[in-house]
């Protein structure tokens, strides 16, 4: 497709606009050809970016999602009563798609993705075998802005997950509320998205051997934290996935989103601000997080809210098997002996995701300002 050409022709001048980026030799994300005319890789680079951009509004799709219902719902009788019909299958029986294996995840094959794919030179990492007769919990760190890793990987085929992880059936996970959004749903449906409730991870993972599920430990609050050079995860504290892999007899899966942070410029405020209190109480009341960020436009050169077409390198670790449990499994133990248990898996995941660091951050984050920080 060519478009590691255009990538690189693009990410060296906006490396050189940003002498942040220069400081850590940020790696371009794709080679060229240099007898390429610079107006087909422009408009490759323009394409990109625009599948670029239909991602980053999708993300926000909840808004205008509710925004198009209210206009439509007052432009006749028969459109609203439609409306509200609708609503109310979503926001009822309707829901129940959102929480089990069913409607066939046909757009994770969609065409585009691949130019998502080019603009950041994704690749998707394997350091071991994940036999498809398990069942199976990524835990992906971190975040980042937008979580782009998150989606490229795992919502889409594009880095290949499939013959990756043969016979492993994915299913990233993500708010209730993209559930009960009108278009968005069914989006979100069809690219294999469900919801990230409890009854919804216990549906997936025991629909049978090969089921798997993505999620984010650290959650949207690890936007707030997201920073260039730095990789800073909520990992510490948080144990409801681990919990939840034990209760369904699911292998842990550590792994590393290396240039997820370096995608966007951020402004963090001091810990203990006022805007960094503002900021965490706009989270506490909405559940969305509202980073203060900034990256490109759409042309070369400009300046915007797209991200940088940063090299995307995610690894995924060994999978760590359940901790053995007496019959009847977890109802046949004590509240503190549950805890225990769930604390020493949770100890054993943050070792395994720090050496699965360790071990990449070398050749994936040479230009790094400090190594992962795991915070409470």
């Amino acid at each position: 497709m060519g478009v590691a050409t255009a990538t690189e022709i693009a990410t060296a001048p906006l490396a050189a606009a940003h002498a942040a980026y220069d400081r850590m030799r940020l790696e371009p994300a794709a080679a060229s050809s240099a007898s390429k005319p610079r107006q087909s890789a422009d408009g490759q680079l323009l394409r990109q970016r625009l599948v670029v951009w239909w991602f980053c509004a999708s993300v926000m799709g909840i808004i205008w999602s509710w925004t198009a219902v209210v206009l439509l719902f007052r432009t006749s009788t028969l459109a609203a009563a439609a409306i509200t019909c609708y609503l109310a299958y979503v926001w009822t029986w309707g829901f129940q798609a959102a929480e089990s294996m069913s409607w066939t995840p046909v757009l994770r094959r969609w065409h585009i993705w691949h130019d998502m794919r080019d603009y950041f030179g994704a690749e998707l990492h394997k350091t071991a075998e994940l036999p498809a007769s398990q069942r199976y919990v990524f835990a992906l760190l971190p975040h980042g802005i937008t979580s782009l890793s998150g989606w490229v990987h795992f919502a889409t085929d594009a880095t290949n997950f499939p013959e990756k992880f043969p016979g492993i059936n994915m299913r990233a996970l993500t708010l209730d509320a993209n559930f009960r959004a009108p278009v968005i749903r069914e989006y979100c449906l069809l690219h294999g998205l469900r919801s990230a409730g409890r009854r919804s991870i216990r549906n997936i993972l025991g629909s049978g051997p090969g089921s798997a599920v993505l999620l984010v430990p650290g959650g949207a609050a690890e936007a707030l934290v997201a920073s260039p050079g730095k990789m800073d995860v909520l990992a510490a504290r948080r144990k409801g996935f681990v919990r939840m892999a034990i209760e369904t007899g699911a292998h842990l899966v550590p792994v590393i989103a290396f240039g997820e942070n370096e995608a966007f410029s951020t402004y963090v405020p001091t810990d203990g601000c006022l805007a960094a209190r503002s900021l965490k109480a706009l989270k506490k009341a909405t559940g969305l997080a509202f980073p203060i960020f900034w990256g490109v436009g759409l042309t070369r050169d400009s300046w915007g809210i797209l991200p940088r077409g940063v090299r995307l390198n995610t690894v995924v670790g060994a999978p760590l098997p359940p901790p053995p449990l007496p019959p009847g499994g977890t109802s046949a133990l004590s509240a503190s002996e549950l805890s225990g248990v769930v604390d020493a898996a949770h100890s054993a995941f943050l070792a395994a995701t720090q050496k699965l660091y360790d071990e990449h951050k070398a050749k994936y984050a040479p230009g790094r300002m400090q190594d992962m920080r795991m915070l409470a």
